[in-house]
């Protein structure tokens, strides 16, 4: 299989450190794939992203943890990294996250 690619220049530190702001401080989180799915035996109907860490002493290690899955911020479904990304662009300091832990949902709050 041949794959083309195409190298190209690398962002300026300065945009680099703007994006920043796409992350949630002290989480991981992935796309639920084939593979997540059977490591963690879930059903194909569960939508949202996967913790996959969280650092110690950060906001959200105060209730999530890794294995839960994130279904919505502020009632907005998350079904994708995008969708989870974008949650925080909408200018809000207060987050609400529901999230799945086993077969139950809970919901944590965090300001940022």
């Amino acid at each position: 299989m041949i794959q083309t690619v195409e190298i190209g220049k690398r962002a300026s530190r300065q945009k680099i450190l703007s994006n920043a702001e796409n992350l949630w401080p002290g989480i991981a989180v992935a796309a639920i794939d084939e593979e997540i799915r059977d490591y963690f035996e879930l059903d194909e109907k569960v939508k949202g992203i996967i913790i996959v860490s969280i650092e110690q002493g950060t906001k959200a290690a105060g209730g999530l943890r890794p294995g839960d899955i994130i279904l919505s911020v502020n009632d907005k479904k998350i079904e994708n990294m995008a969708d989870f990304y974008s949650a925080f662009h909408s200018g809000e300091s207060r987050y609400l996250i529901e999230y799945l832990r086993g077969v139950s949902s809970y919901y944590f709050g965090v300001k940022r």
